[in-house]
């Protein structure tokens, strides 16, 4: 199997070299390097962007290929580019950025995970970066999540050869009861990244390669101990945020070989962590032995409490005007067609009381369902 690896670079001498001096002390240096520099802006600074050009054309470790780009294309249709053409060429690679600092033994994981899942299906994608995790480890090194990382990765050029972005695989996702379960347990914050990217100019690829996966009922293999140093939210980078939010402890330990799980799902305690820290409780709400309610408003009152409603009470469904599909897999479903015979008791769950109690008005002399069965929350008491 031919593996390579890529680093996409622009303007950050310092950042850069750090990735290429991780990339050289490697116990395994990269089999073949693709090296990447977008072009120029007109507002570039160009004594930065000329000594990231001669540092990577100076690059002798190992077998590489410098592609320098005549214009700016921005991040993420330069790694799109650059990626497509490097998947025609392999059958997997690993992607670094120019702030993604690699371990010694970054390469050794990426390339013992490539091999081993090569020919599992449902495996999209290995990373590299481990989020500050505090769930306890099992017998392995790693564990499967269902959602993709973009700091430090690798793929199959098979699976990347299918991927083209597509906002609709939202859509999809929203519309599917099960797969909406999915994308709440894991991707709770994935529709405000959506968002960024299509009205607000944020310049990435990622959010369409986690939709991507996710809707195909993909997997990505993560490290319980992080083997990427991300040292882009300085300040200097493209998205510009300066914080220590991602800072994690790099595994430091000289690691050559790697124990890989060969159960190929998610286990508990990555759906624990996820759930804690990206995900919507509804997407747990199973035991139907609880106290049955339906809940009028998908908004933000309803996810303020959503702990504390899904840990009492099993949701039927949802009542919205505004939203369809499903949440957590619970059907949404409008006002207007409610059947009354259906509805155990529904909980108004809006922000404005005045407005809830229109609403408990409307269901009770509307649409048919008693009083006694109509709770407004913060007005007739919480739960």
């Amino acid at each position: 199997m031919k593996m390579v690896t890529i680093l996409f670079t622009y303007n950050r001498p310092i950042h850069t070299k750090k990735v290429l001096q991780g990339l050289e002390q490697s116990y395994i240096h990269p089999k073949e390097l693709y090296i990447f520099q977008d072009g120029p802006r007109a507002d570039t600074d160009m004594e930065k962007w000329s000594e990231v050009n001669q540092m990577i054309k100076a690059v002798s470790f190992c077998d590489t290929h410098v592609i320098v780009s005549k214009a700016n294309k921005g991040l993420a249709r330069s790694i799109m580019d650059g990626t497509k053409y490097v998947a025609s060429k392999c059958d997997a690679f690993i992607v670094l950025e120019d702030d993604c600092v690699p371990t010694k033994n970054f390469l050794g994981y990426m390339y013992s995970s490539i091999e081993k899942y090569r020919d599992e299906k449902r495996v999209y994608c290995i990373t590299g970066y481990a989020n500050k995790c505090t769930m306890d480890m099992d017998e392995y090194d790693a564990y499967f999540v269902r959602r993709t990382s973009s700091w430090g990765w690798a793929t199959w050029s098979y699976c990347w050869n299918e991927f083209k972005p597509n906002p609709s695989d939202m859509d999809e996702l929203r519309m599917d009861s099960e797969k909406s379960k999915q994308l709440l347990l894991w991707g709770n914050d994935l529709s405000n990244m959506l968002d960024a990217n299509l009205n607000r100019g944020d310049d990435t690829w990622a959010i369409y390669w986690v939709l991507h996966v996710m809707s195909r009922d993909g997997l990505c293999l993560m490290p319980y101990k992080s083997l990427i140093n991300n040292i882009g939210f300085d300040g200097t980078g493209v998205h510009g945020d300066c914080t220590r939010e991602f800072d994690v402890d790099v595994e430091a330990e000289d690691r050559r070989e790697w124990h890989l799980p060969n159960d190929i799902s998610p286990n508990e305690g990555s759906i624990k962590y996820y759930l804690s820290h990206y995900g919507g409780y509804t997407a747990l709400n199973t035991d139907k032995s609880k106290p049955h309610i339906s809940i009028y408003g998908l908004g933000k009152y309803f996810r303020l409490n959503e702990k504390a409603i899904t840990e009492k009470y099993y949701i039927e469904c949802f009542i919205d005007k505004n939203k369809k599909g499903f949440w957590g897999g619970k059907e949404i479903i409008r006002p207007d067609v409610i059947e009354p015979e259906k509805i155990t008791k529904v909980f108004v769950s809006l922000l404005n009381i005045n407005e809830g109690r229109a609403v408990a008005a409307f269901l009770e002399n509307e649409m048919g369902i008693e009083r006694e069965n109509i709770k407004v929350l913060g007005c007739d008491g919480f739960l």
